[in-house]
């Protein structure tokens, strides 16, 4: 089996120095997204990085029975904002 990362066969699979390295050298290029701590010591970074989720807006028909549904302009920012926390809860 040819092992891309060292192009010669190891046949170590997963355990491959080479690819070793090659992970651990991606995830240093990256930049941590915060860092851990453990029992008040730092731990060090950790690099796991938010779901990214796919934003849900409002339909025609939404928009048209929300519009102009209470007396107040306001009011009506209100119920949008709920309806777009209901979606995208």
């Amino acid at each position: 089996m040819t092992c891309p990362p060292c192009t010669h066969d190891c046949n170590q699979g997963e355990t491959c120095p080479a690819k070793s390295k090659q992970a651990i050298a991606e995830l240093e290029s990256r930049k941590p997204v915060a860092w851990e701590q453990f029992h008040g010591h730092m731990a060090g970074p950790f690099y796991q990085e938010p779901p990214q989720r796919t934003w849900v807006g409002l339909t025609d028909e939404e928009r048209e029975e929300i519009h102009g549904s209470t007396k107040s302009p306001y009011l009506d920012l209100i119920v949008v904002e709920a309806k777009l926390k209901e979606k995208n809860a």
